[in-house]
């Protein structure tokens, strides 16, 4: 009889950990390495290493991706409108960032980047080689690769972004009703994270969830081109990482690694 009741407890503590996210995080974080108290989300603007630190500059989600003015060395970056109507209609800010991290200008449109050539250059030489068909836009301004590629391997502790340790929060799961599987089935929890950029170690947290088969995070990072390198700045950009997003918005936008 006694074996039976504590087999019984010891299945409940199972169901308890596996299914009931306070338990789960209450226990996980007890085991919890002291090593990452010291981790601070990005929104915290606190993030930073002997040589780099990591500020957030824009608030919001990256509407496409970085762009690259080749010629001034500039980047443009659209984002969307909080405002989810206004961005129904097409309504995004851009910003344009110089190569020192420095915000130079920015325009609230509900037109496409193409049409914004004067914001986009800003040199009459150019504009009105342009508009001659002598040039193209598109022979200045590129689009840049997040160079953290899907199906990343997070738990690979040789990636220059490695989620070191990841502690759940609560249960999601799949509806019975979500015929078009826009829901899912995990944990949220937050994730602790090592970056490597240019041989400076970054230690952060933040918002990610777990399902059976990877992490996600819905972190991405963009650097300048391979012909560019003497430019230091680079980006990391935050976007809700679901329908049901647990991230908060004060932790979605841009944020800018720069030197110190």
């Amino acid at each position: 009889m006694r074996i039976k009741i504590i087999a019984v407890i010891f299945l409940i503590l199972i169901l308890l950990y596996n299914y009931v996210g306070v338990v789960r995080n209450l226990v996980e974080k007890t085991f919890l390495p002291s090593k990452f108290n010291e981790y601070s989300f990005l929104s915290d603007n606190t993030v930073e290493s002997k040589d780099y630190q990591i500020k957030k500059i824009i608030d919001g989600e990256l509407e496409g991706a970085i762009l690259f003015n080749t010629l001034t060395k500039d980047f443009i970056i659209n984002v969307r409108d909080s405002d989810s109507d206004r961005y129904n209609q097409g309504w995004c800010s851009l910003w344009k960032i110089n190569k020192y991290g420095k915000i130079i200008d920015s325009i609230t449109t509900n037109k496409s980047i193409a049409k914004h050539q004067d914001f986009l250059l800003e040199d009459s030489i150019f504009n009105q080689a342009i508009s001659a068909n002598k040039v193209k836009i598109t022979d200045f301004i590129i689009s840049l690769d997040d160079v953290i590629k899907p199906f990343h391997k997070w738990s690979d502790m040789n990636n220059f972004i490695y989620l070191q340790k990841n502690i759940k929060t609560s249960r999601e799961f799949n509806s019975f009703y979500d015929i078009n599987n826009t829901s899912r089935s995990g944990w949220n929890g937050t994730g602790y994270f090592q970056l490597i950029h240019n041989s400076s170690f970054l230690y952060f947290k933040a918002n990610t969830f777990k399902s059976s088969r990877s992490f996600y995070p819905n972190i991405s990072m963009y650097l300048p081109p391979n012909y560019s390198r003497k430019i230091n700045t680079g980006f990391l950009v935050l976007g809700k990482n679901s329908v049901r997003s647990t991230r908060a918005y004060k932790e979605v936008g841009v944020y800018l690694i720069i030197e110190k």
